[in-house]
């Protein structure tokens, strides 16, 4: 078996926000799609889109919580984002 050296927690968030932007790109598709999705006949189909809009949201919130954890950053411009969430919440 090949060893790999170690992770470190920077390369770490890098591929964690990978990992977030994909399940973003998921969560958009989803929701167009089971919105967009015409006709009754695939109305099944569109309840099983908003399904997994739910599901890729949860696997969003669980790597967000991943990236806080390493200390990380999430996307980019966190500090301005996070600055502008505390000014909004303040009033």
């Amino acid at each position: 078996m090949k060893k790999h050296a170690p992770i470190t927690r920077k390369e770490m968030v890098r591929l964690l926000n990978e990992d977030l932007a994909r399940e973003f790109q998921a969560i958009i598709a989803y929701t167009v799609y089971s919105q967009t999705i015409k006709g009754a006949k695939y109305k099944g189909i569109a309840d099983e889109l908003k399904l997994h809009a739910g599901e890729e949201l949860e696997h969003a919130l669980q790597i967000t919580k991943q990236i806080d954890y390493f200390n990380g950053c999430v996307g980019t411009g966190c500090l301005d984002t996070r600055q502008r969430l505390i000014r909004r919440l303040r009033g």
